[in-house]
């Protein structure tokens, strides 16, 4: 245990000033020291020195809130930070209204399509997650609308890519492809090209991947796919955690063909209390000069230009009509966020995050684990610090932070135009996971103005606009679901 920095300092400084008053009233009594005020100093001068550097050095290890120590019982640093957490939570709640669906969209048509997909690899208690991208138009012959399924299980990737056609709520499968060693995180269409991006092995280390293929009028299986960017350094995943579902991966069309790709931390940054004492420097692997907790805008020749960095696990992208780019961001914990990318600014993970760590801090109350952790950080802002972090000046801060009742871990984003099912402006529409909810948030110069939720039975991962259509993919072979606005 640490010995109580604030006894040390005071001691030492009582031991000085005595030894100091013994040697003055020496030589005021004898005109010179005698030899017992000598041997008095001797022992307090050494005392006071050691009292002295034990408690600034303790001082200094201890986490602090400004200048309250709560590094003493050492049980109390989860106290005092989960107060401090629970504040930050309520002081950002976003205080979306609750509402049913069908006044979310007052005048939509709702409906709920079966997909029927054959050639499902992986086994059955695989992890599924189903992508989505459309062209053209609902009163097209034929419009494109196609499904990426990805299956992952303890660390076997394999995804197909399906070309279908639906009629009165049925769905048939025209076309179909699988890539066996990708996890599809995301499929995009720009200028009638797909783009196709997501996690992938190669010489044993894990990279995101962006490919592209012409693929209207071909047969899939005889599309010429081109790698137009793949992460980089690899992932040592015997390292670091290399966790495949943060590697973010979404692709939002930008003009001349170019797109922008959300590139995630790949669970590099510590998200827990535990991972921040794991051996590896993480801010260097999430550095600008690394691909990795970033957008990038990417063509398909392949040049590669940083547009954000300081992103943790982006998930969500879309273009309001004044062409800002907002984004939906996993965070730790209850700081899932909603941000306004602004190119070449940093948004903040590498040095912390609004969020609670997974688990929470629960460790703290393990005398060896915590005395571990103060040996670990002498600096409260790099160690617990990390956590409910409020507003900074070197960082972008989030416009909504998720938390409180508008705790959502954030899938896809979509823009929805004004009128759209009645809604009364130009909103933000997005799926959520965990809390299994749509959230409408209206826009307004550049801003969230209000915001709508309304629970629902599925888990949503993927939408795409076709015509006045939005469609919305889900989790758990959940079907698709259409609103008509």
């Amino acid at each position: 245990m640490w010995t109580n920095p604030l006894l040390s300092i005071v001691l030492g400084i009582t031991f000085a000033t005595f030894s100091v008053l013994v040697l003055a009233i020496a030589v005021r009594k004898w005109a010179r020291p005698n030899s017992w005020a000598v041997v008095s100093a001797l022992v307090l001068v050494p005392v006071s020195a050691a009292s002295l550097t034990v408690g600034v050095a303790a001082t200094s290890a201890v986490p602090r809130i400004g200048t309250v120590y709560f590094g003493s019982p050492l049980n109390n640093w989860a106290n005092v930070w989960e107060q401090k957490c629970d504040a930050q939570t309520s002081a950002d709640d976003p205080g979306f209204t609750s509402v049913p669906l069908e006044k979310l969209f007052p005048s939509a048509n709702f409906e709920y399509i079966s997909l029927d997909l054959p050639g499902r690899p992986g086994p059955d208690e695989a992890d599924i997650q189903t992508y989505i991208a459309t062209y053209g138009t609902k009163g097209d012959a034929q419009p494109g609308i196609y499904i990426a399924r990805t299956y992952r299980e303890k660390g076997e990737f394999s995804s197909t890519l399906y070309r279908i056609v639906e009629n009165a709520n049925v769905t048939s499968v025209l076309d179909q492809f699988t890539w066996d060693g990708l996890a599809i995180t995301d499929i995009e269409f720009a200028d009638g090209v797909l783009f196709v991006a997501g996690v992938t092995m190669v010489d044993e280390l894990m990279h995101l991947q962006l490919l592209s293929g012409e693929v209207v009028g071909e047969r899939l299986s005889s599309v010429t796919w081109e790698t137009n960017f793949l992460s980089s350094p690899g992932i040592d995943t015997t390292v670091t955690p290399g966790n495949p579902g943060q590697g973010g991966g979404h692709i939002l069309p930008l003009e001349d063909g170019k797109i922008l790709l959300s590139v995630g931390d790949f669970r590099m940054g510590p998200s827990t209390l535990a991972e921040q004492l794991v051996d590896y420097d993480f801010r260097e692997l999430l550095a600008p000069e690394s691909d990795y907790g970033a957008t990038h805008v990417i063509s398909r020749a392949g040049e590669n230009s940083l547009f954000t960095w300081g992103n943790r696990n982006p998930l969500g992208l879309a273009m309001d009509s004044a062409g800002n780019i907002w984004e939906s961001e996993h965070a730790a914990g209850e700081g899932n966020e909603i941000n306004l990318l602004v190119q070449g600014e940093d948004y903040g993970w590498r040095d912390g995050t609004r969020g609670i760590p997974y688990g929470g801090f629960s460790n703290l109350r393990d005398a060896e684990f915590a005395e571990e952790y103060a040996e670990r950080f002498s600096d409260p802002l790099v160690g617990i610090g990390r956590f409910c972090r409020s507003d900074s000046e070197q960082t972008v801060d989030p416009v909504v932070t998720l938390s409180g009742s508008g705790n959502h871990p954030p899938g896809e984003l979509e823009i929805l135009p004004q009128g759209f099912a009645g809604i009364p402006s130009e909103s933000l529409i997005l799926g959520t996971m965990k809390s299994r909810s749509l959230v409408l948030m209206e826009l307004q110069d550049g801003d969230i103005v209000d915001g709508k939720q309304s629970a629902t039975d599925f888990r949503f991962r993927d939408m795409s606009i076709l015509g006045d259509q939005l469609w919305i993919t889900t989790d758990e072979d959940g079907p698709l679901v259409v609103i008509t606005g």
